[in-house]
């Protein structure tokens, strides 16, 4: 249950896109909603004539502006909702002053908007999605918008495909949908794993060789339906639905977003590395590919590097396989 959500905004339309969803999500788990605003420095500019400028009296106004601002959408929100908000303006630059803040309120979840198609918007908003997914573990919710299209999610979530590999790390990502589940559902949770020929799982997956014993293409198989039915029936003892979905082919982004759309979902859940650009997805470096071509909302975790090492469930599975072969 979520007990603090953060939506960050920089004024525009296209960020105030994922504040239906943030407060669908606060109403129904009770949590506090933080309306984060960044206002940047006047002074960090550099004016055409410094002379001739009350640089104090524009920071002021400017500063105020958005403190209306911040306070109008918070006060807009609790209009006919049962909804607790909490507008806050921070000051400096806005990914350092946003991934600070989440860390101080420790939230449960950041939502919020980022484009879809051609990578991230370079202008700020895209910029700064671009920082948080690599810096924060906290998940986030990111709604998606193409260019020239843009669909708000609506709730109740009703079908969330999650994507692991047989790492601890990937896990991160179901737990984070059990979450989500809990609060925008009841969703049915789809685990899906995508199997590539084993030497490129091997070393897609960050898992160390000696470790991996897959054996054949059916044998992997066997034991990935293995895996993923012992997932899911952790989350049926937790009172959820999940059920599971093998495919096979060398590209893992195109795998998911083909099970996305095949299944009907209405977010895909994954987990991160973090490294290089928007970060690497655990099964691979395809988080990128699935962020540019996809227009589904995601939610990404960013666990520590430490939790790449193999799932004690994955290593289960081809050890029960293997007492029965």
């Amino acid at each position: 249950m979520y007990r603090s959500i953060v939506v960050p905004l920089d004024g525009s339309p296209l960020a105030e896109r994922a504040l239906p969803v943030a407060a669908g999500l606060a109403e129904s788990s009770g949590a506090l909603l933080h309306i984060v605003v960044v206002h940047k420095w006047l002074s960090s500019w550099t004016p055409t004539n410094p002379f001739t400028m009350d640089l104090d009296a524009i920071e002021t106004r400017a500063r105020g502006e958005k403190v209306l601002y911040a306070q109008g959408i918070a006060e807009a929100l609790m209009r006919g909702r049962r909804i607790r908000t909490r507008p806050v303006v921070l000051d400096g630059f806005a990914a350092d002053q946003i991934e600070r803040y989440v860390r101080t309120a420790r939230a449960d979840l950041v939502v919020m908007t980022t484009h879809g198609r051609g990578g991230f918007n370079r202008y700020w908003f895209g910029s700064v999605a671009d920082r948080l997914l690599r810096r924060l573990s906290t998940p986030i919710l990111l709604c998606r918008a193409a260019p020239g299209e843009f669909k708000v999610p609506e709730l109740p979530f009703t079908h969330l495909l999650v994507a692991v590999d047989g790492s601890v790390r990937s896990e991160t990502a179901l737990r984070a949908a059990e979450d989500l589940s809990g609060v925008a559902g009841p969703a049915r949770l789809e685990l899906l794993m995508v199997l590539e020929p084993a030497h490129v799982f091997a070393a897609t997956a960050g898992l160390d060789a000696p470790e991996l014993h897959v054996g054949l293409p059916e044998e992997l198989r066997r034991r990935a339906e293995a895996y993923l039915h012992g997932l899911a029936e952790q989350v049926k003892a937790r009172g959820g639905e999940a059920a599971i979905t093998v495919i096979e082919g060398p590209q893992v982004a195109a795998g998911i977003l083909g099970a996305a759309e095949h299944g009907g979902a209405e977010v895909i859940a994954l987990a991160t590395r973090g490294r290089g650009g928007a970060g690497r997805l655990v099964m691979g470096s395809v988080a990128d590919k699935v962020l540019r071509a996809g227009t589904l909302p995601m939610l990404i975790t960013h666990p520590p590097h430490r939790l790449g090492r193999i799932s004690p469930a994955f290593s289960a599975a081809g050890t029960e396989l293997a007492r029965h072969a």
